[in-house]
């Protein structure tokens, strides 16, 4: 039921919120770890529309909050959340993922710490991410798609990625 997803994400949403110590616990983290990771995965794979911004705002706060404790997950996140879900034979759920995805680049500094934390890492235990995501989104945006809204929709984001890093290094240039 969609009104039940979205009443347990907004409560995700709420709780990761908090400025509590309840938060800050190795109880917490670790629920973070297990319960909260299986649902964002689920929340990644939904077909959902309505799903798209509250699941990308659920990563962004726990990208900036809790990342030192979940980066593994993180990675997971995107790569068999996010980048699973762009190669679905499903092209509403890609549509949807195009959505998700676009949403949390709204923070070039998503994309950038993605980047140096999963692309770049020398140990090979992250998958490259910002790059897989990337072709996979290039490849979507050619004209054999499914559909046009498809291809689309795969511009779109692609656009959306060179404007908000655009805009990252113009607000970087100007700071020196």
């Amino acid at each position: 039921n969609t009104y039940t997803s979205l009443l347990c994400t907004n409560v995700i949403l709420y709780i990761l919120s908090l400025n509590n110590h309840f938060i800050e616990t190795t109880y917490f983290i670790d629920q973070l770890r297990t319960t909260i990771h299986v649902a964002l995965l689920s929340l990644c794979l939904d077909q959902t529309e309505a799903l798209a911004k509250p699941t990308a705002e659920i990563i962004s706060k726990i990208w900036k909050r809790f990342s030192k404790y979940y980066n593994e997950g993180l990675n997971e996140v995107l790569d068999q959340g996010i980048a699973t879900a762009l190669v679905s034979p499903s092209p509403n759920m890609m549509i949807r993922s195009f959505h998700l995805y676009s949403y949390l680049i709204q923070d070039p500094q998503f994309m950038v710490d993605s980047f140096v934390n999963y692309d770049c890492d020398d140990n090979g235990i992250f998958h490259n991410i910002f790059e897989n995501t990337v072709n996979i989104i290039v490849k979507r945006s050619y004209p054999e798609q499914i559909s046009v809204e498809l291809q689309k929709e795969a511009m779109t984001t692609l656009l959306n990625i060179l404007k908000y890093l655009w805009q990252y290094y113009t607000d970087l240039a100007s700071q020196k």
